[in-house]
């Protein structure tokens, strides 16, 4: 009885260590992910906040960490998705809805933002910041004597924040109340004597009274403060086109993109100058670089129009009205212009149709309510607004947003069997499944990189193994999949075949012999000398027959023997893909996710399909996942489609 109990009391104390070890594991994770913050290594805090997460789904700090993270890599949709998570936690805690509000302005969904600092206040009515963060809202709505009352109400609360006065003297500046601007200005300066945005946003206020020379000033003692700032050379050189002073306006605007060469405001109103200095070539330039950083605004495409219909390029022009036309179809003016470009091509029906529906919508705008032309004017306001976005070079060096890289899909998984050392693979446990003979996949995406060694070893073994006994699949398989790797794809369909013939109830062969046709038809679609060398020896007969429906067939057969076959899904997509089925694709996809909810390169590859057929709110939530999941590609193409 007594060992018994000694045993039991043991086995207790054994049971409470481990739960105090596996909180520790769990708190180090999160504890490590908010070291990474303090580092500014924001993936690799998302990474610890993961593992936290898997060990505890209910460990809601760590859902507000990994939305702060998000938040510094501009995945606002992923970071409100997390603060959602952390509040479902923690549904009384104002800084959460605080938070999420703050989230939710970067994402334009103003009215959720408002009812979460509405939410915030109801918890915690003694807190002037919300009424501040509230007053950006309204700014951003432009019911700014709302956001002047908020102001207030904070400046009550004896709130000590300089942004209250910055905030309170935008709102002052676009009700033309200049001189009131202008004192709020001068108390941040009265403050922070050497705070050159007050000086640079005074300037402003003195610029609207028509101060010209104080708002001037003003621009060169913040200069004076901070030589670097982007900004000031900025608004300076705004403030010099006003005056006519295209040149030093042009070269304060060159100073600025220097220091901050991710600036779409910059390279706008760059390129208005320079066409307004009939420099086209580099007014085009400069459209193409905002474009880069903000692929959809409107008034990039509307004004390099006028400037293609300017020198005769009617092609270009029609094109991107076109295109502006298909993002705001209420604008009346690209319809006209439109109109004139059609009637220079000879297009009499089409000019006149083009003006008949600008008439059309001008009655409707004029008719409509208060409350319609509110929401449509918010609606042009995300088309047409480009970011004050002026980090230097050097701010945004090690930010993963701001790495430029081709946006391409995550490429498809090959079977390989003797992974180069340090490779990260896949593994498809087929083992206890049915058709496989028993053995595990090993897959790997980003090249087919196998030990030269092993495979030179294994191929000689297999083609002694095949002479005496020409009837293994699994051996004309395995050589299959070499051929494949040497980009030998003749000779790897033809080994598939002979194993499919021996057993066709192998899913996985099926998968090899789509994977081999399939990079066959891509490398025939590469433009380029060595490809040429790869596929021009190639069997006409192999050459001919190949296609995209037989590379998905071999893909659906896969699936069919073994629906669990999350890669053959995910690689039957690309097949779709590249027959523009986009639709099927996601489809695809899709099933992939729902058998393996972690496939990274699977939520990457749909995102990037939905921003191509243009619903960015879904893609922009894959994009956010795969971040989440590890593909750091995500990020750069989030900082362009959904941050806006």
């Amino acid at each position: 009885m007594q060992t018994r109990t000694a045993k039991n009391i043991a086995l207790v104390l054994l049971l409470l260590m481990s739960n105090v070890l596996h909180a520790q594991r769990r708190a180090n994770f999160v504890e490590i992910g908010r070291m990474e913050l303090s580092q500014d290594h924001y993936a690799k805090a998302i990474e610890n906040f993961n593992m936290g997460l898997k060990i505890n789904p209910e460990n809601y700090d760590g859902y507000f960490w990994r939305a702060y993270a998000k938040f510094q890599l501009d995945d606002y949709t992923g970071a409100e998705e997390d603060c959602s998570r952390a509040i479902d936690g923690f549904p009384y805690r104002a800084d959460l809805y605080f938070y999420r509000a703050v989230t939710r302005d970067r994402l334009f969904n103003y009215t959720g933002a408002l009812d979460d600092y509405q939410k915030a206040l109801s918890l915690d009515s003694a807190n002037a910041e919300i009424y501040v963060q509230r007053a950006h809202i309204y700014l951003s709505l432009q019911q700014f004597k709302l956001a002047i009352e908020d102001c207030n109400r904070a400046e009550k609360m004896h709130a000590k924040d300089e942004n209250l006065y910055l905030l309170r003297g935008a709102c002052e500046l676009n009700l033309n109340q200049y001189s009131e601007a202008i004192n709020d200005y001068n108390r941040i300066i009265a403050k922070k004597p050497r705070d050159a945005r007050a000086y640079i946003d005074r300037a402003m206020a003195h610029k609207g009274a028509g101060e010209k020379d104080s708002a001037m000033l003003d621009i060169n003692l913040a200069l004076q403060i901070d030589s670097a700032s982007a900004y000031g050379l900025f608004q300076k050189a705004l403030l010099e086109i006003d005056e006519e002073h295209n040149k030093a306006g042009l070269e304060d605007l060159n100073k600025a993109l220097q220091l901050s060469p991710f600036s779409a405001s910059a390279y706008f109103n760059r390129a208005l100058l320079k066409a307004k200095m009939k420099d086209y070539y580099g007014a085009l330039n400069d459209f193409e670089k905002v474009l880069s950083i903000t692929p959809d605004h409107l008034l990039t495409y509307y004004n390099r129009a006028g400037i293609e219909f300017e020198k005769g390029d009617l092609v270009l022009a029609l094109k991107d009205y076109d295109k502006v036309i298909s993002l705001y179809p209420e604008f009346i003016d690209a319809y006209r212009n439109r109109s004139q470009v059609k009637k220079a091509m000879g297009d009499i029906k089409g000019a006149l149709k083009d003006d008949k529906n600008a008439d059309e919508i001008q009655k409707l705008q004029l008719s409509a309510s208060d409350s319609s032309k509110y929401s449509e004017t918010l609606k042009l306001m995300k088309m047409v607004t480009l970011s004050d976005d002026f980090e230097t070079a050097k701010e945004v060096k090690n930010k993963i947003q701001y790495i430029h890289a081709d946006i391409q899909p995550q490429p498809v998984f090959s079977i390989i069997l003797f992974p180069t050392a340090g490779n990260k693979v896949q593994v498809y446990n087929a083992e206890t499944k049915l058709h496989y003979g028993g053995r595990e996949l090993t897959l790997f995406s980003k090249n087919d990189s196998m030990d030269a060694r092993l495979m030179k070893k294994k191929f000689e073994q297999l083609d002694t193994a095949i002479n005496n006994s020409p009837a293994s699949a699994a051996n004309y398989a395995d050589r299959g999949t070499i051929f494949s790797v040497l980009q030998i794809f003749d000779r790897a369909i033809s080994d598939f075949d002979k194993a499919i013939d021996l057993d066709p109830t192998n899913a996985s062969f099926y998968f090899g012999r789509g994977n081999a046709r399939l990079k066959l038809l891509d490398l025939q679609h590469v433009d380029n000398e060595q490809a040429i060398e790869k596929w021009k020896d190639i069997s006409p007969n192999i050459l001919a027959a190949n296609s995209y429906q037989l590379v998905i067939a071999d893909y659906t057969e896969a699936i069919t023997i073994d629906s669990n076959f999350t890669y053959a899904w995910y690689n039957r997509a690309w097949a779709k893909i590249a027959t523009n089925n986009f639709y099927g694709a996601i489809k695809d996809i899709d099933e992939a996710i729902a058998r393996d909810p972690t496939f990274a390169e699977a939520h990457y590859n749909k995102g990037l399909l939905l921003v191509l057929l243009r619903e960015n709110e879904p893609a922009c939530l894959s994009l956010s996942k795969a971040g989440e999941l590890g593909i750091l590609e995500a990020y750069p193409v989030i900082k362009r489609y959904c941050d806006k």
